[in-house]
């Protein structure tokens, strides 16, 4: 049996599937099936080419079809290997003890600590999603979204919402570290200045990203250059847009019901600036193949830093 899907505020033809888990006579009087559908077929084949059906009043009629439509992109990140090859990393907490301190404001062993310290949480909140993964899959957990029984939720969140909610927060957590690590570049290839400002000019992931930043060298550190190692799977970029989608697009939860069929996926809209006639992005990844991109942006970061206090070492 063929369904017809419309789109449910214009009511415009979007496609046709085949389908054999529904009750045809119960699907022709229009139960049992998902909203925005039917079983009557459109007239496409009387369709001129600027013209499409409607279904209205429980009939189709056909009109012409200047509808707006949205343009998505998808967009996937690759890590440049394959998802088998994940593994935890424990992380060296003295790689992040060595940056400058901020005199009368901020003891940087400190923030070297809670990096150390989110990278560990972050390997375990994905240990705990994949897991969550798994018990959805095979149909576990507590799938109730609306319960009629007051008191009963407090502490309940539906398994989907709950694991989903956990990888938001692996790349919030994720931007944090790298945020810090930025303005911690920033204070050790700008300390003399930082002195006298006591401003930090470098201050995110966004301020390097953006088309009107200045190749400094701290810059050149966090995204490569000819000096540095380069970011060749734009993990940076990337991972920005999937976090800024998370914080500022209400379309983002349209995505909460899409888990990965096969492994957890990180998934997202964003919509830039909240103007939804630009090309909006779809982001959909494999969450093996986000973690590792984060693991080796890390660890090259590192290998950058390395790099400068080399070439930066004082003379005899």
């Amino acid at each position: 049996m063929q369904l017809h899907h419309y789109e449910q505020y214009y009511k415009f033809y979007l496609y046709s599937e085949d389908r054999n888990d529904i009750d045809e006579e119960n699907a022709k009087k229009g139960y049992g099936i998902p909203a925005g559908s039917t079983v009557k077929t459109p007239p496409l084949k009387q369709c001129k080419d600027d013209e499409i059906p409607v279904f209205e009043n429980d009939e189709w009629k056909i009109v012409k079809d200047d509808f707006w439509r949205p343009r998505v992109e998808e967009v996937n990140y690759d890590a440049g290997r394959k998802m088998e090859t994940f593994q935890f990393i424990e992380p060296n907490m003295y790689d992040f003890m060595r940056f400058p301190s901020m005199p009368q404001l901020c003891n940087t062993v400190l923030v070297g600590m809670r990096i150390h310290q989110s990278l560990i949480i972050i390997n375990k909140k994905f240990a705990q999603c994949v897991e969550m993964h798994r018990i959805i899959l095979q149909g576990g957990g507590n799938n109730t979204i609306f319960s009629p029984q007051k008191g009963t939720t407090t502490f309940s969140p539906s398994i989907i919402h709950e694991f989903k909610t956990e990888l938001e927060s692996i790349i919030f957590i994720m931007r944090r570290v790298l945020d810090s690590l930025v303005q911690l570049t920033d204070l050790m290839v700008n300390f003399s200045l930082f002195e006298k400002t006591k401003t930090l000019d470098h201050e995110s992931i966004g301020s390097v990203l953006s088309p009107k930043a200045k190749n400094t060298v701290v810059k050149g550190i966090v995204l490569g250059n000819e000096t540095f190692e380069k970011d060749t799977t734009n993990f940076l970029e990337i991972s920005n847009n999937l976090f800024n989608g998370f914080k500022h697009s209400l379309m983002h939860d349209e995505s909460f019901n899409q888990i990965g069929a096969d492994f957890p996926t990180f998934v997202g809209f964003l919509v830039k600036y909240a103007n939804h006639k630009k090309t909006i992005q779809y982001h959909n990844h494999n969450a093996y193949h986000l973690m590792m991109g984060f693991q080796d942006c890390i660890a090259r970061i590192l290998r950058n830093h390395e790099t400068y206090r080399l070439e930066n070492l004082p003379s005899a």
